[in-house]
């Protein structure tokens, strides 16, 4: 952003993620409490991109909250195959809140309890201590339209209330080059 007058120019730079909160392509939301029915549960949640969005999702920041006393296990899937019977949060917001009206998020944020990943990716994992959040930052992960990134939790107790939050912004397709080869992305 370059602003001027008549003695000088000056030239200041912002985030990336701020620029596309500006353009009201930023979005953050959160699963509700996740409480499995049974002792040492299971749970899902997952920031998903609709086959038909025609928008790729960069995926910017991914919080667990664990208010509970005990440690919870957090591994991160993408190339998952859902449940069908996942819920879609409406805990999800634009983060541009002076835009009116507000744009609306083509990426979902869905969740189930007692679920299990069946398929997929294992990329990485974490584990949330007790009374604690844990914060993966960094925006290296971009989901084309009909992809997700999926948080599997487990050992999970039935009162964890752990939450997951997404920050993403969506940005339409266009052609670029990568390292190992050209293609549309």
């Amino acid at each position: 952003m370059t602003c001027g007058n008549n003695s000088f120019e000056r030239e200041i730079s912002i985030p990336y993620a701020l620029y596309q909160s500006e353009l009201g392509r930023y979005f953050i939301g959160q699963t509700p409490a996740l409480n499995p029915t049974v002792a040492n549960g299971t749970a899902i949640a997952a920031l998903v991109n609709p086959s038909d969005s025609a928008r790729n999702l960069f995926v910017n920041v991914i919080t667990i909250k664990n208010p509970s006393g005990a440690a919870v296990d957090a591994a991160f899937y993408v190339n998952s195959t859902l449940p069908n019977t996942m819920s879609i949060s409406n805990l999800v917001n634009v983060t541009n809140l002076t835009i009116n009206p507000q744009p609306v998020p083509y990426g979902r944020i869905q969740y189930l309890v007692d679920a299990t990943v069946t398929t997929g990716v294992s990329i990485f994992s974490r584990v949330v201590g007790p009374v604690s959040t844990e914060i993966v930052d960094g925006g290296q992960i971009i989901l084309p339209p009909g992809q997700s990134l999926v948080v599997y939790l487990t050992e999970l107790a039935i009162d964890s209330d752990v939450v997951v939050a997404f920050g993403w912004w969506e940005e339409y397709p266009y052609t670029c080059k990568y390292y190992y080869h050209e293609h549309t992305c």
